[in-house]
Parts: structure tokens; sequence; C-alpha cells
């Protein structure tokens, strides 16, 4: 995971259910190439994209140094927002990122993109999926004590804010 170097992969490798990405499926980038930039054998997140109809990107190379694809479709490791976010910023390409809400609030998210993004509210806290180091099971958490959002910039949706239902 070339992409995760430096990364306690035992707190940050968690991964994005099916439903998530279906909640927003008409508000997925289906005439763009997906990169979903954030590779790991175990995540599934590429193929539940492609099931709802993105042509999807996912290899195992490091996002801080590559550009691929028309825009980026992701579950980043969120103990690496802020180089995320000035990464993104950087590369000035149409995302979608699911990220803690409280993110929205950071000094980086507003200094980098303040005015500029557009946001999809969850009707729930959203559950991710881990890896059991014993089992090797991948199971769906319940327990998750945060709330989640839709990150996007530049994806053109009706309105600055989506409440799903």
């Amino acid at each position: 995971m070339k992409h995760m170097t430096g990364l306690n992969k035992s707190n940050d490798e968690y991964y994005t259910p099916h439903e998530v990405w279906a909640n927003i499926d008409r508000y997925l980038p289906k005439e763009r190439v997906v990169w979903e930039c954030f590779y790991s054998s175990d995540s599934r997140s590429a193929e539940h994209l492609r099931s709802l109809g993105c042509t999807v990107v996912y290899e195992d190379v490091d996002f801080f140094t590559n550009d691929i694809g028309e825009c980026i479709v992701t579950n980043p490791p969120f103990s690496m927002k802020e180089k995320v976010v000035a990464r993104l910023h950087a590369l000035d390409k149409p995302f979608i990122l699911l990220l803690p809400i409280h993110s929205v609030c950071t000094r980086f998210v507003r200094n980098l993109f303040k005015n500029k993004l557009q946001l999809i509210i969850p009707q729930s806290r959203i559950h991710y999926e881990r890896k059991d180091i014993k089992t090797g099971k991948i199971d769906t958490l319940k327990n998750t004590s945060f709330y989640s959002i839709y990150v996007c910039y530049k994806m053109n949706l009706p309105t600055d804010i989506v409440w799903l239902h």
C-alpha cells in the first residue's frame, strides 16, 4: 500500500460498504473515469462503484505523486485528511470524499475550498467495514461514534446541500 506509507494501518484501515455508495448513486460521476485512489487489497470500494455503473481505476499507486482519471471518489484514511485535502486542491479535479462531518469545519478545508464545496448529508451515521485481524473476516461495524458526510467539489449537484432520505 504505497499510498499509506507511515500510516498505522491497524487504526485507520476502514472500508466503505456498498450501501454507502449506493445511497448517492444518482450523484456518482458515471460519465467520467473515476479514480478510487486509496487502494487496499481488502477493500471492495471500486467493485461497489463499478456495480453502480462507474468506470473505476483502482491501483496500488501513490495518491500524492500520481494523477489518474477524471475525478476522484474515495473514502480516504482519516488520519491523513489534511494532506489528502491539500493534494486534492492541487489536482483541482472533481471529487466526492467521505469524511467525518467535523472535517468540513476545519481551517485547512475552509482555507482551501471556502465557498467551493457541496455537501451530501446522509440520513444516519455511516458504519464502515473493518477486517478482523484474527479471523480475516470483514464485518460492518455498528458502533461508529461520529457522523460522516460526502464532501463534493465540481460535482454540479442540484443544490449545495443535499439531504439524503
